[in-house]
């Protein structure tokens, strides 16, 4: 009854997409920007430097992205890393950076009052950190740490080969904390010049959300965030084809369950195609229950807790793929399973009720995505990096509702190909007996 209540009060004051209106910025020196103004008493900023995450390493210096996204954090101008922590404290600014396999993103959150002292931080963090000796020594055994984490958990590992067998010598498949070998390369002249190429005005994309007006929110980034500029992303983003042609790769690890990790080339977001896609993913593997991955794989036949598909948009392709547990001795039942459901969905589509269900719960579902100003900067930057339209939290449910079962058979037929699947599988030496 709890849980009823509260999805009640959530849909009761969560605001319709269409009430939600962004604004464009105008007059900024090479940065894109949204803002959204309403009356909470905070800021929620994201920034992404497209093109500057794992994509931008080379061989040698793999983990490079990520050692400088956290070494923006660590001291910058005359404020080492105890004292610049403690500055963030004292205004309790939030603040964090990271780095994934295309972009270095930068979040941010303060009290509306505090957004001069907050800015100011943040561009002395990104402009003038310090890379001193001491701290990079720290942030390099904390990767070293972080990647053997990687190496001993099934489904971050399966994920990690999977990458590697698709993309040799590319900086998708290189390990995103790096190498013992690759992390002792790296020097702070390195993360100097990966800073000044890297975190350009040209490259940035700005998400801002809170009491704050869109004129106030130009002032502020204008006087703060003006960067010079660089290369800009696409000349980064080299498109590449994953290498996977149907192969299997298996890796042996203790343990007693199976990992199983799936994929092939996918579908991007600006495609006419995609919003059938989506449709057509949460009726295979991310409708929870309601799947056919899960009624197959546990429900009929109890050989998986839990499988899920996703699509996964990339600078340089989109995927498509998903990831199943199992005990060892189902692993080939479970994959074969999830073929068949494709090739099923190929030949004949979904039902009209299973595309009725699937629009009416990711329409309904929508308002509270937006509920939360971290939610609605999410949103915003995706807008920005996929092309989405300024218009697409008015627009969304309606693409969705325009999707016909011939969308979605044709969708299925131009995106599921089976026999192109990357199979990584992780499993024990010896399979347990049931």
């Amino acid at each position: 009854m709890r849980r009823f209540g509260l999805i009640a009060l959530l849909l009761l004051f969560a605001l319709p997409a269409h009430a939600i209106q962004p604004t464009r910025l105008e007059g900024l020196d090479g940065m894109q920007a949204l803002v959204i103004s309403n009356a909470h008493p905070m800021l929620t900023l994201r920034l992404v430097f497209k093109g500057s995450g794992g994509i931008a390493d080379s061989e040698g210096k793999e983990g490079l992205a990520t050692m400088l996204a956290a070494m923006l954090k660590e001291g910058a101008g005359d404020m080492d890393a105890i004292a610049f922590k403690r500055r963030l404290e004292r205004h309790g600014i939030e603040l964090s950076f990271e780095a994934d396999t295309d972009n270095l993103m930068v979040n941010l959150r303060c009290l509306t009052r505090d957004r001069d002292e907050a800015f100011r931080l943040l561009r002395l963090a990104i402009t003038e950190p310090r890379f001193d000796s001491e701290a990079v020594a720290r942030v390099r055994s904390e990767m070293l740490s972080r990647q053997r984490q990687i190496e001993n958990a099934p489904f971050a590992l399966a994920e990690l080969r999977w990458m590697q067998t698709a993309f040799p010598k590319h900086g998708y498949g290189f390990p995103p904390y790096g190498t013992e070998t690759s992390l002792d390369a790296i020097t702070p002249p390195d993360l100097r010049n990966a800073l000044r190429e890297r975190l350009v005005g040209t490259r940035l994309v700005a998400s801002l959300v809170g009491n704050i007006s869109p004129e106030e929110a130009a002032a502020l980034f204008n006087r703060w965030l003006t960067l010079p500029s660089g290369l800009p992303a696409d000349e980064v983003e080299r498109k590449i084809a994953p290498e996977t042609a149907g192969k299997t790769v298996t890796v042996i690890r203790d343990g007693t369950q199976a990992v199983l990790t799936f994929g092939h080339e996918g579908i991007r977001r600006e495609d006419k195609d995609y919003f059938a896609a989506f449709l057509l993913n949460y009726i295979l593997g991310n409708g929870d229950f309601s799947s056919r991955l899960m009624q197959e794989l546990r429900e009929r036949r109890a050989i998986a807790y839990s499988v899920q598909t996703r699509l996964e948009e990339m600078a340089a392709l989109p995927l498509f793929g998903g990831g199943v547990s199992t005990r060892p001795e189902k692993a080939e039942e479970a994959k074969a399973v999830i073929e068949s459901e494709i090739r099923k969905l190929r030949k004949e589509g979904v039902t009209e009720n299973e595309l009725a269900l699937a629009k009416r719960y990711l329409t309904g579902s929508f308002a509270l995505q937006l509920d939360t100003d971290n939610e609605l900067v999410a949103y915003l930057t995706a807008m920005q990096l996929y092309h989405l339209g300024d218009d697409y939290l008015e627009k969304r449910n309606a693409y969705l509702e325009a999707v016909t079962l011939e969308d979605v058979l044709r969708t299925a037929r131009r995106l599921l190909a089976p026999e192109k699947l990357l199979w990584v599988v992780v499993t024990p030496a010896a399979p347990a007996k049931e």
